[in-house]
């Protein structure tokens, strides 16, 4: 397995392993979130991806449907050197069985 395909198993398992816990949270609006603390933590998470030789992910925290926190890593094109955004383009894939 590649380097680079490890870093794509890595950040999916990351995606999956923070969607299943975010299923039957109750709302936070009376919880206070310190921003700064946030930002840290998703950097100390995502940072050893966001080489140029890592594919990207963009990453959106929302607190009562309104962002909190936005923050991309990685590259969008690794081969022209393009940095991953919020308006990078993503192809989803998938399979069909026949």
């Amino acid at each position: 397995m590649t380097t680079i395909n490890k870093k794509v198993l890595t950040v999916s398992l990351y995606f999956i392993f923070l969607n299943c816990i975010s299923f039957g949270q109750k709302p936070t609006e009376n919880i206070p979130i310190n921003i700064n603390e946030l930002n840290i933590k998703l950097d100390s998470i995502f940072n050893p991806f966001n080489t140029k030789t890592s594919p990207g992910c963009a990453i959106i925290v929302l607190q009562n449907g309104k962002p909190i926190s936005k923050k991309a890593y990685g590259m969008a094109s690794i081969e022209l050197q393009v940095p991953f955004s919020h308006q990078s383009v993503v192809l989803i894939g998938y399979s069909e069985a026949r």
